[in-house]
């Protein structure tokens, strides 16, 4: 299998992600998906190109987090694309680097420069996680990943180095 050759120099596989049968590849230019049993492979043609820059699978639909261009849901079968508004404007305009979900269905959208936002299950905003001179705040409003552990525990790292924790026990 020799994936490397499809994609071009001018391309950058972003994130990718293992669902079922599939491997869905978020790219500079878009989104694609390989069948893992049959090989089969295709790029996804939404109504516009997407610089895709991390991916979240919640079971029902996949979140698509842009480099400039804000956060978008698609479900499994890719024939539509959803731009989600419940993000402040401000959101839209900045990478989103991350995107995790919890035990309880809400949903964590890591930025680069604008902090954490919280959706709830139905992509509502709930809450927004920034740095400050708190010490129980992020460290840094430049994040790059998102990791949410068995414990239900987010760990947040940021461009700086750090690691944070959010415990989003029930």
């Amino acid at each position: 299998l020799a994936l490397s050759a499809r994609f071009t120099a001018k391309e950058s596989v972003n994130e990718l992600l293992t669902v079922r049968n599939e491997i869905v590849f978020g790219t500079s230019s878009g989104l694609f998906v390989l069948n893992k049993k049959s090989g089969a492979y295709k790029k996804i043609n939404f109504f516009k190109e997407l610089n895709i820059q991390s991916l979240e699978f919640s079971g029902d639909f996949y979140l698509i987090g842009t480099k400039d261009d804000g956060l978008y849901r698609t479900y499994t079968d890719f024939t539509s694309l959803e731009k989600i508004y419940s993000l402040p404007y401000s959101s839209n305009r900045i990478p989103i680097t991350g995107i995790s979900h919890d035990r309880s269905g809400n949903f964590y959208v890591a930025t680069k420069g604008d902090g954490l936002y919280g959706l709830d299950k139905n992509l509502k905003f709930i809450e927004h996680y920034l740095a400050d001179d708190n010490s129980l705040s992020l460290s840094d409003n430049h994040l790059i990943g998102l990791y949410l552990d068995k414990f239900n525990t987010l760990y947040v790292s940021t461009e700086t180095g750090q690691i944070n924790s959010l415990n989003l026990r029930e």
